[in-house]
């Protein structure tokens, strides 16, 4: 439930920006450079994973969650609670995630890793089908700011059963010295293969997603409601792209399948730079094959990192997950200017080329590790 709510807090932003830039008064662009430093706070994945590591995913899961919730109250205060909350809330979503996949990771032998990160990673799907349509109804009959209050009040009880759960059932974590994070992952080939890999894949996901929204509005003449109910589209496919995931990846091997969703968002993307505005049903269809790819793609890599050191999960998927926040930092003023100054069709263009090189790059870099009898 937790992880519902924060995906669905860290989409609709994207998803309602012109709505929610005419509601506060701030410019799509101001908006864009909040949504930047949110993705910037990722840089703090690798000491959220080292957190983990050293005191339990569980605990920290726990602490996120309750600050994910404050994050939520604060962006409802005007303009600079919208900007504060919206950071902080930034921080709380990627060390929730980072805990989240170390846990996984721990718990979940790495042969059927994928299928459990495909039914977590259904979570997002969900925030689409769900969430996304909710928060459209209530922008359009109330307010922008309503559907951050109501997602905050909705983590209270969760976040309450989270911290039941885990006092019940705690995980095993490994332990570790109190020396400081090291950055000796860096001087690694096969980590930095995997931050600008799936970097690249979210490259061309955040062009995606920080500009659809728009287009639906500017190209098909949407408004916030007609987007929300758009997006259930996207949702189901990103839902049918989990489970796939889940069940395929274990088999193909989870590079592989990396591979595959990256080269069916680059395609994708492709399409819609060649035309940007075609038939609704076309335009649909692409756009939710694009998104399809990513999470297929994405899924997929969660289970290939957590294993690239077994002795320190949470810290290597810190570091992965908090280098492609840079990607996606760059990603919300790119594909805002790109828009800006080409439409739809350049930023689709440079989608498809930032998810392109990372595919290059996981083939080049990137192996299959071993599943030993170590594996957790």
């Amino acid at each position: 439930m937790v992880r519902w709510i924060t995906n669905t807090g860290i989409r609709y932003p994207f998803t309602f920006l012109p709505a929610i830039s005419r509601g506060s008064g701030l410019s799509i662009d101001t908006l864009a450079v909040i949504l930047s430093l949110r993705d910037l706070t990722g840089l703090a994945a690798p000491a959220t994973g080292r957190a983990a590591d050293r005191f339990g995913p569980g605990s920290v899961m726990v602490a996120f969650g309750w600050l994910s919730a404050a994050a939520l109250c604060a962006s409802v205060l005007g303009r600079y609670g919208l900007a504060v909350g919206f950071v902080v809330f930034g921080v709380a979503k990627i060390g929730f995630d980072v805990a989240l996949n170390g846990w996984v990771g721990e718990e979940v032998a790495y042969h059927r890793r994928a299928r459990v990160s495909g039914i977590v990673e259904m979570t997002w799907a969900l925030a689409a089908l769900i969430g996304l349509p909710v928060v459209g109804l209530l922008i359009d009959g109330f307010s922008w700011w309503l559907p951050a209050l109501a997602l905050a009040g909705a983590s209270v009880p969760a976040v309450v059963s989270l911290a039941r759960a885990f006092s019940t059932f705690p995980a095993h974590h490994v332990e570790h010295g109190r020396d400081r994070l090291s950055l000796a992952p860096l001087r690694r080939s096969d980590v930095v293969g995997a931050i600008l890999a799936v970097g690249g894949l979210n490259l061309g996901s955040q062009l995606l997603i920080v500009a659809h929204g728009r287009w639906l509005e500017d190209g098909y003449g949407f408004d916030p409601t007609a987007v929300g109910f758009a997006i259930v589209a996207i949702g189901s496919v990103e839902l049918v792209a989990t489970v796939t995931s889940s069940r395929l990846a274990d088999r193909l091997g989870k590079r592989r399948s990396v591979a595959a969703g990256g080269l069916v968002l680059a395609l994708a993307t492709l399409l819609l730079a060649i035309d940007p505005t075609p038939r609704l049903a076309l335009g649909l269809a692409l756009l939710a094959l694009a998104f399809l790819g990513f999470e297929f793609g994405f899924v997929s890599s969660l289970p290939l990192i957590a294993e690239l050191d077994r002795q320190a999960r949470s810290t290597i998927i810190g570091f992965v997950l908090g280098g492609t926040t840079l990607f996606r930092a760059i990603g919300s003023p790119l594909g805002t200017w790109l828009y800006n100054t080409g439409g739809w069709g350049r930023t689709m263009f440079g989608a498809s080329i930032g998810t392109a090189a990372g595919v290059v790059i996981l083939l080049m870099f990137v192996s299959e590790p071993g599943a030993g009898p170590d594996s957790a």
